[in-house]
C-alpha cells in the first residue's frame, strides 16, 4: 500500500499540511469540479456511476407514473366541473333576479344543539324582516361586490372610482381550458350599464408543467380589451393641460389648452396585465418587478377561482376563513417581531428625537409668510390633517 500523499505548504508556524488522499480533500476537490461546471457523473467511480444511472432510471419510471397522475387529475378536474355548473348556474340566476327558489331551496338550516339561545336569534330575525319592506327589489343586489370586498387581496385592487360599475357584476365564473392545454379562465358577467360595451370580460391564464420541479407554472395571461363609452374610462383621467404658443411680431402669444389621459388606479387594470416580452431587453431589477407582478396577477386569478366563486355566498355573509394576506405578514416577521424591522426602529426614534430638538418655529409673521398662517387655497402643512393613506393596489 502507497503512502499518502501529504504536502507541506508555507514555512515555521504558518506551514499547513495536505494529504491529498484524505475524504476532506476529495470532497472539496469535488465541490470545486461541480462549481466550475464539470459533470458531476464524470468525477464518480465507474462502479458509482452504474449506481446513479440506475437512479435515473427509476426518476424515468417516476416521471412516467406522474405525468399519468397529472392527466388523471385533470380529467377529475373537467369531470367534476360539469358537476359543479349546474350547481352554479342556479346561482347565478338567484343572483340575477331570474327566478326566486322554491320553498325546499330556501328553507333554513335546522338549528344545532350548541344554539341556546336560537329562539333570541328568531324573535331578533322576525324583528327586522318587519323593518325591512319588500319594496320590489330583484335578485340579490351587489351580491359580487360584497363576495370582492370581504377578501382582503381583492379588496384592495379595486377603489372608489370602481363600485358603481362593479355594482353590475352579476356573475364570476370560472373553467378550465380545452383540449390538452393547461390553466383556466375567468369570466366576470356584466349587465348593460353606463360605462362599457362589453358584457363578459375574460381573464385567461395558462400553465406549463416545469421539467425541473415537475410543479405547474405559471406561462402567460391574457384578459379581454374593454370597449369603454365615451368619457367613462375609468382607468384614467382626463386633465387639460395649456400651453402657450408663440405670438408673431406686435401679438401677444395665445394660450392653447389640450386634452391628455392619466392613468389612475382601477381593478379595471386586471384585464390588461403586464405581458411578457423575450425580444424586451430588461435590467435586473425590472425584470423582478415585472415577474412579481406576474405573480400576484396570477395569485389574485387563482383566489378568485380556488375560493370567491366555489364559496361565494360565504364571503358574501363575511363568514369564510380568509387567509389571503397571510404569506404577506409572514414575510414581515421575518424582519423582526410584530413584522417591523429593528433597525427602522431604531431610525425612528432617531427622528423623533431630531423633532423635539427642533426649535419652535417664529410666532409673528404676516399670512402666507414665514412662521404665519397658510395663504388662501393651501393647507397649512403643519396643522392640516393627514390624508388617508390609498389602499395599495397589491394582486396577491
Amino acid at each position: 500500500m502507497s503512502a499518502p500523499m501529504k504536502f507541506n505548504f508555507g514555512a515555521g508556524e504558518d506551514s499547513e499540511i495536505i494529504d491529498f488522499n484524505s475524504d476532506a480533500f476529495k470532497m472539496q476537490n469535488l465541490l470545486n469540479r461541480i462549481r466550475d461546471g464539470d459533470d458531476i457523473m464524470a468525477t464518480l467511480p465507474p462502479k458509482v456511476q452504474r449506481r446513479v444511472r440506475a437512479l435515473k432510471n427509476l426518476h424515468k419510471q417516476y416521471t412516467d407514473v406522474e405525468a399519468q397522475y397529472k392527466a388523471e387529475v385533470r380529467a377529475l378536474e373537467r369531470k367534476y366541473q360539469k358537476l359543479y355548473d349546474p350547481i352554479f348556474n342556479r346561482r347565478s340566476e338567484f343572483v340575477k333576479g331570474d327566478v326566486e327558489p322554491t320553498d325546499e331551496e330556501s328553507k333554513e338550516e335546522e338549528p344545532s344543539a350548541d344554539d341556546d339561545d336560537e329562539e333570541e336569534k328568531s324573535k331578533k330575525k322576525d324583528a327586522v324582516k318587519k323593518e325591512i319592506a319588500d319594496n320590489g327589489t330583484r335578485g340579490i343586489p351587489d351580491f359580487w361586490l360584497g363576495v370582492m370586498s370581504n377578501n382582503a387581496a381583492v379588496s384592495q385592487m379595486f377603489f372608489p372610482n370602481d363600485e358603481d360599475a362593479l355594482k353590475h357584476l352579476v356573475d364570476i365564473q370560472a373553467s378550465q381550458l380545452e383540449d390538452d392545454k393547461q390553466g383556466f379562465i375567468l369570466n366576470f358577467y356584466f349587465r348593460e350599464n353606463p360605462y362599457f360595451t362589453n358584457t363578459v370580460l375574460t381573464k385567461t391564464y395558462h400553465v406549463v408543467d416545469d421539467e425541473t420541479s415537475g410543479d405547474l407554472v405559471f406561462d402567460g395571461v391574457e384578459g379581454t380589451p374593454i370597449n369603454w363609452k365615451p368619457g367613462k374610462n375609468l382607468t384614467v383621467q382626463v386633465v387639460t393641460q395649456k400651453a402657450k404658443a408663440k405670438g408673431g411680431r406686435g401679438r401677444k402669444p395665445q394660450t392653447k389648452t389640450k386634452t391628455v389621459e392619466k392613468p389612475v388606479e382601477s381593478f379595471f387594470h386586471f384585464f390588461s396585465p403586464p405581458q411578457l416580452n423575450p425580444e424586451e431587453d430588461l435590467d435586473e431589477d425590472e425584470q423582478q418587478e415585472l415577474d412579481a407582478m406576474l405573480e400576484d396577477d396570477f395569485g389574485i386569478g387563482c383566489i378568485f377561482k380556488d375560493k370567491l366563486i366555489r364559496q361565494a355566498v360565504l364571503w358574501f355573509l363575511d363568514e369564510a376563513y380568509d387567509d389571503s394576506m397571510e404569506d404577506m405578514y409572514d414575510d414581515e416577521d421575518e424582519d423582526g417581531e410584530d413584522g417591523f424591522d429593528e433597525d427602522d426602529d431604531i431610525e425612528e426614534d432617531e427622528e423623533e428625537e431630531e423633532e423635539e430638538e427642533a426649535p419652535p418655529p417664529p410666532k409673528s409673521g404676516k399670512k402666507g409668510g414665514r412662521g404665519g398662517a397658510a395663504p388662501p387655497g393651501k393647507p397649512d402643512a403643519k396643522n392640516a390633517p393627514a390624508e388617508p393613506a390609498q389602499p395599495e393596489c397589491k394582486q396577491q
